[in-house]
């Protein structure tokens, strides 16, 4: 899956007028070159960050253009949803036979109600500090769009009780039938900081007339942590008729064979030919 930057702290300005180089993973660039660090500080401008000019090879001028310091980016990693499926419940055809139409029976939806215990789960780990974490959870529960309070544990769960109702409508000559459908949503992510990102743009002259760049970045104290966030969704899934019914029968099958079937046959709906003088089995008339 593509990685996707959530949010980049820009938390001081470049000190130089090129325009900042796209963000780049920790580790691409890499702290390189010697020099100590004063005060164990990092520190912006050139002077400095020559002491961490990229290791890669330039076919022409690696030039330095600016600082950021304390800079932090959260990444999402992945975000993947696995569905978990309950009972099928089934509501019976209200009136399966031919009657006189005064007589058929109210068609009623079937109300199912449920009280299930779910969690909002959480871990990170990592040398990024507990600011960084906090925010790194932060941003994976937004991403699930939640609101949990953590109460400044960086590893957990949350605990509660959730009340669920749906309808599983009625039909005078169908068996519909429909499911509870739990989904578990996980969302990874990390969060990359350092005391400074010294900025680069490679220029080089590849033919006359011609010019071609890159940009990098080297990092000073550079550090990473990385989590996850799960929670629980719940939904409803309907099975659809059988197609000689009218159904659509998606592709891969997501209710595996199961069928809102007709009660009976012959049924005209469902393409059966019924006798001659006789009449399908569900059905109603008007007495004369």
């Amino acid at each position: 899956m593509k990685r996707r930057i959530l949010a980049t702290a820009l938390l001081a300005t470049l000190v130089a007028s090129h325009a900042t180089c796209p963000t780049q993973a920790l580790g691409q660039g890499g702290v390189v070159g010697g020099g100590e660090i004063e005060g164990g500080a990092c520190k912006a401008g050139e002077s400095f960050a020559n002491n961490y000019r990229p290791s890669s090879f330039c076919a022409g001028t690696m030039s330095y253009t600016g600082t950021i310091l304390d800079w932090t980016q959260y990444t999402i990693l992945s975000n993947t949803t696995t569905p978990a499926f309950g009972t099928w419940y089934t509501n019976p055809a209200a009136n399966c036979g031919y009657y006189p139409c005064s007589s058929r029976n109210a068609v009623t939806n079937m109300q199912v109600t449920h009280t299930q215990t779910n969690q909002h789960c959480w871990t990170v780990t990592g040398s990024v500090s507990v600011a960084g974490k906090t925010g790194l959870l932060t941003a994976l529960f937004g991403e699930l769009g939640v609101t949990v309070t953590i109460g400044g544990q960086l590893n957990g769960c949350v605990t509660f009780a959730e009340a669920f109702q749906w309808q599983l409508p009625g039909n005078h000559c169908f068996n519909n039938r429909g499911r509870d459908h739990t989904t578990v949503h996980t969302v990874t992510g990390k969060v990359d900081h350092a005391d400074a990102r010294y900025e680069w743009t490679c220029m080089w002259n590849p033919q006359e007339g011609v010019w071609a760049s890159y940009n990098t970045a080297t990092y000073c104290n550079p550090t990473t942590s990385t989590g996850s966030a799960t929670t629980y969704g719940r939904t409803y899934q309907f099975a659809p008729r059988p197609t000689n019914c009218g159904g659509f029968v998606e592709t891969p099958d997501p209710c595996l064979g199961v069928r809102s079937a007709p009660c009976c046959s012959p049924l005209i709906e469902c393409g059966d030919q019924v006798p001659n003088g006789g009449n399908q089995c569900c059905d109603c008339y008007s007495p004369a």
